[in-house]
């Protein structure tokens, strides 16, 4: 099986920064003064891991625990642990706290999601609203749960699917990696598995790119492109996001399954 992969980040038109950081096959956004970045993947004969990650905390706050994620995230792919994804999960948490703590910053943390396939099965796995979809038989389909105040009112039937948009609560989260909470709540990331199968195509977002495109929006895109490789549908979608208001940082990271 081979994986036509590519991912990218860019920090939008308005933000002055970029607190994303992208992941594809071990190498991630190291260098934060570089706000736009590329990644090609596609390496063949062994388990491959992708991710994004969505900084919170405006300033270098986000970005830092945006690559506080990324880095954790390498050291369990290359010691074989990315299966543990609640050690993970725990390790960020307690690493983006005490980074905060250490620089007496208030508000720090990052979301996750992230794809991992080994041969024919794949295992995804988010904490917040980074975004996990797939494309397959010409629909898509959101793999990854939304842990947000949104999501909640729509599940506690308080808020219509249709007005998940309009919602005054948009961007609140529930869970993140570096939350504290007097409760001591910790996050738990929610975990899916699945088959893989040729013709199938992975995407992983931030709320930058599903914050200006609907679901629809981004299925015309990757339908209308899907014979292209995966740079291409990417950077489409990256642009179309961009071109609607820019308001946030985007990142977008997508793996073509070819038999």
């Amino acid at each position: 099986m081979h994986i036509d992969a590519f991912g990218a980040t860019h920090n939008g038109i308005i933000r002055s920064h970029n607190e994303d950081n992208i992941y594809v096959e071990g190498s991630f956004r190291n260098d934060l003064k570089a706000d736009n970045v590329a990644i090609t993947g596609g390496k063949d004969g062994r388990p491959r891991t992708y991710a994004v990650l969505d900084g919170l905390g405006g300033e270098e706050s986000g970005e830092k625990a945006s690559f506080i994620g990324a880095l954790g995230l390498k050291r369990y792919d290359d010691d074989g642990r990315i299966s543990d994804v609640e050690g993970y999960v725990d390790l960020i948490n307690r690493s983006v706290i005490k980074e905060a703590a250490k620089n007496d910053i208030r508000a720090m943390g990052t979301t996750f999601v992230m794809i991992h396939i080994d041969e024919y099965r794949a295992t995804i796995a988010n904490v917040g609203d980074s975004r996990a979809y797939i494309l397959r038989d010409e629909s898509l389909k959101q793999i990854s749960r939304d842990h947000s105040v949104v999501q909640s009112l729509i599940d506690n039937g308080f808020l219509k699917e249709s007005e998940r948009r309009s919602s005054p609560y948009i961007g609140e989260l529930t869970q993140y990696l570096g939350m504290t909470s007097e409760d001591d709540i910790e996050p738990e990331a929610d975990v899916v598995t699945m088959s893989v199968l040729p013709g199938d195509v992975f995407l992983l977002c931030s709320d930058g790119l599903t914050g200006e495109l609907t679901d629809k929006e981004i299925s015309d895109i990757m339908l209308e492109y899907e014979e292209k490789e995966a740079k291409f549908i990417a950077l489409m979608l990256i642009k179309e996001a961009l071109k609607k208001a820019g308001s946030d940082n985007v990142s977008a990271v997508v793996c073509k399954i070819v038999e």
